[in-house]
C-alpha cells in the first residue's frame, strides 16, 4: 500500500508499506495504473450472490464449474446512469453480449434475455459480435427508463418497448450488469500525487486529444481504468502509450525546465506559506532554514503561471523574464511607438 509520496519528476520518493514494514522507493516517474472495481448492487433487485449475481461472478462460476441453469435472466444498467452515477460504464453491454455467447455456445437449449436501455456496441468489432449474438437465439428485450423491473421469487417482471406490454419471465438465474467504479483509494492517491478526479471520481488527465496518458503534473502518467471504465484492447493501448511516455523523460536522464520560473526574495519573505497553498503545480514549498520558514521553487515542477508572484503579501516571489521592472518597461515603450505614432 502507498504511504506517502513526495519529489518531483527525475526524483520522487515513494512510501509503501507491506507485510515486510515499510520502506521507501525513489522513482524517476510514476504511471497511475490502479484499475477500477465492479459495482456490488447491495439491496438492488434482490441481490444475493447466488440466484442473482453480477457478470463478475457468472464468469467466476463458469470458471469454477458451478454454473447450473437453464434460463439466465441479464439486466442492464444496474446502478448507472442514474442521478447517483449519471455515467455509462461502456463496457458492461458487451461483458453481458459475451457472457452470453459462451452460454449458448455451450448448451444452445439455454435461453437467455438481455433486458436493456440502450446496446451500447462500438465499433464494428462488437456491432459483430452483437449480431452474432442474435443470430445464436440471445433474446434481447428493450425497456424504458420510467419503467422499474422488479425481481420476485423465481420471476423477473419486465415492460417490453416493442411489444408495448409487461412481461412475466421466469428464471433460474439473474445476472446483474454493473459498471466499473473507481477505486475506494482513489481520493487519497489523488491527493498524494497532486493530480484531480473528474466529476465520477476517475483520474482526469492533462488535455483528452493532446495529453490523454498525461497529468499536468510532469512525470506522471495515466492509464486504464483508472482514467474511465475500459476494455482490455484500450488498457492495453493506454499501457503502451504511458509506457512510451514515461521511457522519455527516463531516457533523457535530466529534466528541462520552462525558462520562465518563480524564484523567490529569501530576505523579503515571512515564509507565511501562502505561495505553497495555491500553487495549483505544488511547485513551492515552505523549508524551515536558520533564518526561519522559507519558501522555495521547485524547479522541475514550475510552470511559470504566476499565481505564487501575484499573490505573494510581501512581493517577495518575481517571475523570471517577467518582472516588475521588464513589465514596466515594455509598458513605457509601448507608449512611446503610440505617443510617435500620433505625431
Amino acid at each position: 500500500m502507498v504511504e506517502g509520496i513526495g519529489g518531483f519528476i527525475g526524483n520522487y520518493d515513494v512510501g509503501v508499506r507491506s507485510g515486510d514494514g515499510e520502506r521507501s522507493l525513489k522513482a524517476g516517474v510514476i504511471i497511475v495504473a490502479t484499475g477500477a472495481e465492479e459495482l456490488k448492487p447491495v439491496g438492488m433487485y434482490n441481490y444475493d450472490g447466488k440466484n442473482v449475481v453480477t457478470q463478475l461472478e457468472l464468469e467466476q462460476m463458469l470458471r469454477d464449474g458451478s454454473f447450473k441453469a437453464d434460463r439466465i435472466i441479464m439486466i442492464q444498467c444496474v446502478g448507472a446512469r442514474n442521478e447517483e452515477r449519471v455515467y455509462c460504464s461502456r463496457v458492461c453491454c458487451m461483458t453481458a453480449i459475451q457472457n452470453a455467447m459462451v452460454i449458448k455456445e455451450t448448451n444452445p437449449n439455454t435461453e437467455v434475455f438481455i433486458l436493456y436501455r440502450d446496446m451500447q456496441t462500438y465499433g464494428t468489432r462488437y456491432e459483430n459480435i452483437y449480431r452474432k449474438a442474435r443470430e445464436l437465439g440471445i433474446l434481447f428485450i428493450e425497456f424504458p427508463e420510467d419503467r422499474k423491473i422488479t425481481v420476485d421469487k423465481g420471476t423477473v417482471k419486465v415492460f417490453d418497448v416493442f411489444l408495448d406490454e409487461e412481461l412475466t419471465l421466469p428464471y433460474d438465474l439473474v445476472v446483474l450488469s454493473t459498471p466499473m467504479t473507481p477505486q475506494l483509494g482513489s481520493k487519497d492517491l489523488a491527493k498524494m500525487l497532486k493530480v484531480p478526479l473528474g466529476e465520477n471520481g476517475f483520474f482526469l488527465e492533462a488535455h483528452v486529444k493532446l495529453r490523454p496518458v498525461d497529468f499536468s503534473t510532469d512525470g506522471i502518467f495515466l492509464c486504464g481504468s483508472a482514467h474511465w471504465p475500459s476494455d482490455l484492447a484500450e488498457s492495453v493501448s493506454q499501457a503502451y502509450a504511458a509506457a512510451s511516455k514515461a521511457s522519455i523523460p527516463l531516457s533523457r536522464g535530466k529534466v528541462k525546465t520552462e525558462p520562465i520560473v518563480s524564484s523567490v526574495d529569501e530576505e523579503k519573505c515571512i515564509g507565511c506559506g501562502l505561495c505553497e497553498l495555491t500553487c495549483p503545480f505544488k511547485a513551492i514549498s515552505v523549508k524551515q532554514t536558520e533564518k526561519g520558514r522559507v519558501a522555495k521553487t521547485i524547479i522541475a515542477s514550475c510552470k511559470g503561471c504566476g499565481v505564487c508572484s501575484a499573490g505573494c503579501p510581501e512581493k517577495a516571489i518575481n517571475m523570471h523574464h517577467f518582472t516588475d521592472r521588464q513589465l514596466t518597461a515594455q509598458i513605457v515603450s509601448l507608449a512611446e511607438v503610440k505617443t510617435v505614432g500620433s505625431d
